[in-house]
């Protein structure tokens, strides 16, 4: 009886998270190019740059890591709506951003790591 249980809550924990997943795609292929610039950082915005934010503390090595997320999110929305736009970006470019952003989280992951109290 109990492994009949453990599959009914398995299958339903794994049906709750595939519907999380879809919304979630849903969410981020409808969203405008004003909500995902709205969710960058404003450190970025008053020229800041990775370097800095690394040499800052890990308020700002956040706001970098999620930034460089949101950066490949608006690679996503450029590729998806590459058409509709007058100016479509070359697909080296958007390969290139998104690799920058990877490399931005990867560095804000060492610098966090080093940082002390980490350990």
């Amino acid at each position: 009886m109990s492994h009949i249980l453990f599959q009914y809550i398995a299958l339903t924990m794994a049906a709750v998270y595939l519907g999380y997943c879809a919304t979630e795609q849903h969410r981020r292929n409808h969203q405008s190019w004003e909500s995902l610039v709205g969710r960058l950082h404003q450190a970025w915005f008053a020229g800041g740059s990775c370097r800095v934010a690394i040499a800052a503390g890990r308020r700002e090595l956040w706001a970098a890591y999620c930034d460089a997320g949101v950066i490949m999110e608006m690679a996503d929305f450029a590729e998806r709506n590459g058409d509709a736009v007058e100016s479509s970006f070359d697909a080296s470019f958007l390969n290139t951003l998104r690799a920058d952003a990877i490399q931005v989280r990867i560095a804000v992951l060492k610098a966090v790591a080093r940082l002390p109290g980490t350990r």
